[in-house]
């Protein structure tokens, strides 16, 4: 039985940065207020807040890795890619052995598609150096940039899954480098898509969620680091007064609940991997004709799912399908494991391991297309 660790809440969450608040005002001095505050806005999805934080306590400690690291997330959160690599470059030179600053500087290279730097700048992070996980994502970088094999990266794969069977990030980038190599059967044992597919129901008020959703502060236009294209996407889901989306978020991990008994002790990698305790990480996306998610999966996820709250229907059929196996073109031509078409019907619950790749269609219809995304992210391994 996986057992859920409660989200605070925005009421909690707003009265601990009330506290905060008030522990800066009382003793402007004090680092570690200035920086719990400005982490604290991030994490309630107020990021020009955030930002504002950041920059008082710089004001008072010039120079602080750990503000300069919120404050460029924060940056790359409102689109502000430009000024956050700007940032994330100087900081990572004046903190060169600081950790966080190191992220950061990954994170701005990433959102502005620069890859060969991105690799070179990791190779002068000594903690990065021996690190199983961070060779697979360079190996996977430079096969898409052919500069690397796919017997490379498989064997980056195997190295990770050896300590962390159904890793997803491993599991997804080893399909991809059997697929590269032509072993379609192994490649599709891999993915297993048919074994661990689920599709549901969960009822729900739709026109609420809806509501809550549409009035969300927190919706950002096609977020940096994120696969939503012509779209918007919340930065925190749950905000004071929502009544339907709590509800909705018990009615899921009561659903995720069952789907995990369903599969203990079948004595695969993905069962293996199933955490006792974890954390519900939701958000929604809204989009219209032309919206749409590029292929992706969810790296540091057990279990990722999707919940459809609203969609355009034409001629009996509900618009803007997910599409679950595609890959782009890291795998020339079709996948061997096939790609899935799921109709998006409003109630409908979709759950599948997060290492399995998909995308969506655009509606292509006037109408939003609205769902609550979600990871299973663990936070102890059975």
């Amino acid at each position: 039985m996986i057992e859920f660790v409660p989200d605070p809440g925005p009421a909690r969450l707003r009265q601990r940065i009330e506290l905060l608040g008030e522990s800066v005002r009382c003793f402007p001095g004090n680092l570690n207020c200035h920086r719990a505050l400005s982490r604290a806005l991030h994490a309630a999805g107020d990021m020009q807040a955030a930002i504002a934080a950041a920059d008082a306590g710089l004001s008072r400690f010039p120079g602080d890795a750990e503000l300069g690291a919120v404050r460029i997330g924060a940056l790359l959160k409102t689109g502000q890619e430009a000024a956050a690599l700007a940032e994330a470059r100087a900081l990572f030179v004046a903190a060169p052995k600081d950790r966080g600053a190191g992220e950061a500087l990954l994170d701005a290279l990433s959102a502005a598609g620069l890859g060969r730097e991105r690799a070179d700048a990791a190779e002068a992070m000594p903690w990065l150096a021996e690190n199983a996980h961070y060779r697979l994502v360079l190996a996977a970088a430079e096969v898409r940039r052919g500069e690397a094999s796919a017997e490379a990266l498989l064997a980056c794969a195997d190295a990770v899954l050896a300590g962390s069977p159904g890793n997803a990030d491993a599991t997804y980038h080893r399909a991809i480098a059997l697929a590269r190599l032509s072993r379609a059967e192994e490649a599709r044992e891999a993915l297993a898509l048919d074994r661990h597919l689920a599709i549901g129901e969960i009822e729900a008020d739709l026109p609420a969620l809806a509501r809550e959703i549409r009035a969300n502060p927190t919706l950002t236009a096609d977020p940096a680091l994120n696969s939503t294209t012509n779209g918007h996407q919340t930065l925190r889901l749950r905000q004071p007064g929502d009544v339907a989306l709590p509800v909705l978020f018990e009615r899921i991990e009561a659903a995720v609940r069952a789907y995990a008994a369903e599969r203990a002790g079948q004595g695969d990698s993905f069962a293996a991997a199933m955490p006792r305790r974890a954390r519900l990480q939701n958000w929604a996306v809204i989009t219209g004709a032309d919206g749409r998610q590029g292929p992706h999966f969810h790296a540091d996820g057990w279990l990722s799912g999707v919940f459809y709250v609203e969609a355009p229907r034409v001629e009996g059929r509900y618009r803007g399908a997910l599409l679950v196996g595609p890959v782009g073109d890291i795998v020339p031509g079709d996948p061997p494991w096939g790609i899935r078409e799921i109709e998006p019907v409003p109630g409908r619950l979709v759950l599948f391991p997060s290492w399995t790749p998909h995308a969506t269609e655009p509606p292509g219809v006037p109408g939003d297309r609205i769902v609550v995304a979600f990871d299973v992210l663990p936070l102890d391994a059975s």
